[in-house]
């Protein structure tokens, strides 16, 4: 089994893989450092929020087509928070100066217009990202909060209703 399955939990969870009560031997230990740092790490590129700004449109596009109703109205109105959130994030990160964030690791393997930050650094990334509105076309609420650590519970419902929603469609 490639150490993959035994590290990362999405693909666990999806092959229904459960250890528990087992015993598990690890040839060739020395290759799972870099496996668990793969699992660890992602990249933000701005291509993947065009890909994430499509989606978004065409999830706006179903709910508007489908009858109106108090459902269909309080899920368009959370795909336009994600939307706008999303939005923020875009504009924080062209606006963002990788070199003056702390704790940004110094590693001779990284381009110098690259970052590398140690993995809880995504969460502040995210939270002011969500709540950056210093551009001219910002056109959410003026009272908008973006992500933060007291309304995440409310941001997870909303993320689960559009992916349910995502998913009806497909």
């Amino acid at each position: 089994m490639p150490y993959n399955y035994l590290v990362d939990s999405k693909i666990r969870d999806n092959y229904k893989i459960d250890f528990a009560n087992s015993i598990i031997i690890i040839d060739e230990a020395h290759n799972i450092e870099r496996v668990a740092e793969d699992v660890a790490s992602f990249d933000l590129s701005i291509n993947s929020f065009y890909s994430i700004f499509a989606e978004i449109s065409n999830l706006i596009k179903h709910i508007e087509a489908k009858p109106k109703d108090m459902g269909s109205s309080c899920l368009l109105n959370n795909v336009l928070e994600i939307q706008c959130l999303t939005k923020n994030f875009v504009h924080y990160m062209y606006n963002i100066d990788i070199n003056r964030i702390a704790g940004r690791m110094n590693l001779k393997e990284v381009n110098e217009e690259d970052a590398v930050f140690e993995g809880s650094k995504i969460f502040e990334f995210f939270f002011e990202g969500t709540r950056f509105k210093n551009y001219k076309d910002y056109n959410g609420p003026k009272d908008f909060e973006g992500l933060k650590p007291s309304n995440f519970g409310h941001w997870i419902y909303i993320f689960d209703r559009c992916i349910a929603e995502m998913t009806e469609r497909t």
